[in-house]
């Protein structure tokens, strides 16, 4: 099992736990790297998911929106 699982421009986030949160070891988290905040994709999280966090990236010289999105595993 994994801490920490992070990918770039993989999948939505609900793709993205289901290929890899039962990677995840206890207390792990997933890091999905995304450009425009996906509001809709954080919507349709699945079931005994939750998006701990998302987080703006600012790039120098780039002209873009840049998303960090850290899902957990709800609390039971």
């Amino acid at each position: 099992p994994f801490d920490v699982i992070v990918s770039r421009a993989f999948s939505t986030l609900a793709d993205f736990i289901q290929g890899s949160g039962r990677m995840l070891g206890p207390g792990g988290c997933l890091l999905a790297m995304k450009g425009k905040l996906p509001d809709t994709e954080l919507a349709a999280l699945p079931a005994g998911w939750r998006a701990a966090g998302v987080h703006v990236i600012h790039v120098p010289m780039l002209d873009a929106e840049r998303h960090a999105v850290l899902l957990q595993p709800a609390e039971k």
